[in-house]
């Protein structure tokens, strides 16, 4: 689509209905079918259900044409693994975990207390859906979808559920059951 011009009647000068019905439709014959990249301003968000299934061709997603650079840092995968460390005597309440370096949208967690058969892994995907299994005595192991942490030994507890992704990490709720004691070890590998 080139650029419109038209000419209009000047001041004073009688206009006539075609003064005007010739610029008009020169506008809507550009507009019907000729709009193209040259018309679209720089940065315009376009929403993606109008730009046409077959729009972008093949060869410009195939081989080496999409690159990080086209896709920009955030667009690749990254994963950055945290470890903390959770008081088994804490009271119940949330927890935030930073240092993550980005907003991650999955979480796999590795929970284990020294010295014991206590260990749990977990996992959160991005829609905050939790998955766990873990060991809490000698062949006692359990599993659930209500956690992505979880320490017991068949009686006292500790569990977190994931309560939200962070600018910088996540935040866990953190509940405690009847009396656990000693020190959980905790390793985050999470994924933006």
């Amino acid at each position: 689509m080139g650029t419109i011009t038209t000419s209009l009647p000047a001041d004073g000068e009688t206009a006539d209905v075609s003064d005007y019905n010739v610029p008009i439709t020169t506008i809507v014959n550009e507009f019907n079918g000729n709009i193209d990249d040259a018309n679209i301003k720089v940065g315009a968000a376009i929403d993606g259900g109008k730009i046409a299934d077959t729009s972008i061709p093949t060869a410009k997603l195939e081989d080496d044409a999409v690159t990080d650079a086209k896709l920009g840092a955030d667009a690749r995968l990254a994963s950055k693994i945290i470890t903390a460390t959770r008081d088994l005597t804490a009271a119940s309440g949330d927890v935030a975990y930073t240092g993550v370096g980005f907003v991650p949208t999955a979480i796999i967690a590795f929970t284990n207390v020294t010295g014991g058969y206590k260990f749990n892994i977990g996992m959160a995907d991005s829609a905050r859906g939790m998955a766990r299994v873990g060991q809490y005595g000698a062949n006692t192991l359990n599993n659930a979808t209500t956690a992505v942490c979880y320490i017991s030994d068949g009686t006292n507890a500790q569990s977190a559920v994931l309560k939200s992704y962070d600018a910088d990490g996540f935040t866990l709720t953190w509940t405690k059951t009847a009396s656990p004691t000693g020190t959980a070890n905790l390793l985050f590998l999470c994924f933006r």
